[in-house]
């Protein structure tokens, strides 16, 4: 019988191993001695890199407050050159982070039609993400879509609103929808008005929650005598606010609202304009979202009301087109004295004075194509850039035979923001 022993004889005992107890002690110094240089260096005395933002307040423009108005206008159907639920719904984040991060006030989503989308099926021979779409235009339930009743652009257009939405609106404002399926994974936007509850700010959103039955205001007894009614308002802090407002006002639960915080505990909350943070002290305070049928119904209907153009009617005195056949935008930026104010705008040289602009991308097809095929505008793709104040081309010398629509969106932007905010001001 064989010996056990023999077979399976008892390890050797090794020799203690230092080693690890040395890097760990050498890694707890170096942390020892970064946490010290923290405690007295003064850049984190007034900022915290380690959150997700270093800014832990809302900031406000150096410019000080802003009147004008900047509105980004393209298509819906460029996330269907996305092969799946989650690369179209990061397609949608990409151009969302482009607007928040160049104070875009207004995402205007329009249809590109039907046959300006055929078109886009063959190879386009310009224009600024041109491609072809995916085959797959239906997409199924398992896709995260609704089979036929897909629609492409109500999926932009509710991402868009859940990434402005701050996190603690959107569990009311947002319920569960397969175009949202992917939402947790999309970069957030970090916004100003996306407050954590120890922020301290003058203006904040909120949801409204109910009447305030437990108020001993005259005006909530008898609301239609009195015409004033009380609301308690969930704005993102362990208690909720209250505010008055007029009946007529037409305030319903679960509307999102934005109020001007009160001065003490016992204060009432204003129920304020979206555009009071911005017009007072410059705040980037986000962007709406609007749907419209067609690139003519988006350039004709307009919700700026201050400011007019050259006709006396509102809406958007100067429209910009994009196309690889427009003006280099360089060339505009030189006239227009490069976005610093050195130079100024006259006889149409540069960017004219603003108070609402519009930026206005095509989709795979190109800017030509859409303009061809809407019914609401008379030109054709060879005189599309007759409908625009100026013509463009955001990328001149490229590498690249393509650049998609959220490409341009970010390069655009980056390039004309100066020159814009400058424009803006002149007014």
């Amino acid at each position: 019988m064989a010996d056990l022993t023999q077979l399976n004889p008892p390890k050797k005992k090794s020799k203690p191993n230092n080693h690890h107890h040395v890097q760990d002690a050498a890694h707890s110094s170096i942390l020892d001695e970064a946490n010290r240089k923290e405690a007295v260096s003064p850049f984190y005395s007034r900022v915290n890199p380690h959150k997700p933002s270093a800014f832990s307040l809302p900031i406000t423009s150096s410019h000080g407050s802003r009147k004008h108005t900047l509105s980004i206008a393209l298509p819906g159907s460029i996330i269907l050159n996305s092969q799946s639920p989650e690369l179209r719904a990061r397609l949608v984040a990409h151009v969302a982070r482009a607007a928040a991060i160049f104070n875009v006030d207004e995402i205007v989503i329009f249809k590109e039609g039907q046959r300006a989308k055929d078109t886009a099926v063959l190879e386009s021979r310009g224009g600024y993400g041109r491609g072809r779409y995916s085959k797959g235009a239906s997409i199924t339930e398992e896709e995260g879509g609704t089979g036929d009743s897909y629609d492409e652009d109500a999926f932009m257009a509710r991402i868009l609103q859940y990434l402005e939405t701050p996190q603690y609106l959107r569990k009311v404002l947002f319920p569960m929808h397969p175009d949202l399926r992917y939402a947790g994974l999309l970069p957030p936007l970090d916004l100003p008005h996306h407050l954590r509850r120890e922020d301290q700010a003058r203006y904040r959103e909120g949801v409204i929650v109910s009447p305030n039955a437990k108020s001993s205001s005259k005006h909530n007894k008898d609301p239609m005598k009195s015409g004033m009614q009380e609301w308690l308002i969930d704005v993102g802090l362990w208690d909720n606010v209250r505010t008055e407002a007029p009946v007529s006002a037409g305030l319903a639960a679960d509307m999102r609202v934005t109020v001007e915080m009160p001065k003490n505990e016992s204060g009432k909350a204003t129920l304020v304009s979206p555009r009071t943070p911005v017009e007072k002290q410059g705040m980037y305070w986000g962007y709406s979202v609007r749907l419209c049928d067609s690139l003519s119904q988006a350039l004709s209907s307009s919700p700026w009301q201050s400011g007019t153009d050259a006709s006396g009617d509102g809406g958007y005195d100067l429209v910009i087109g994009t196309s690889e056949r427009g003006q280099p935008v360089s060339q505009l930026l030189a006239l227009s004295g490069g976005g610093t104010g050195d130079a100024a705008c006259a006889s149409n040289a540069g960017i004219p004075p603003f108070h609402h602009a519009m930026l206005v991308f095509g989709g795979l097809s190109g800017l030509e194509v859409v303009i061809e095929h809407d019914k609401g505008i008379p030109l054709g793709a060879d005189d599309a850039h007759e409908l625009f104040d100026l013509w463009i081309n955001v990328a001149e010398n490229q590498g690249s035979r393509t650049i998609r629509t959220e490409e341009a969106v970010l390069i655009a932007l980056s390039r004309l923001a100066p020159a814009l905010e400058t424009a803006g001001r002149k007014v």
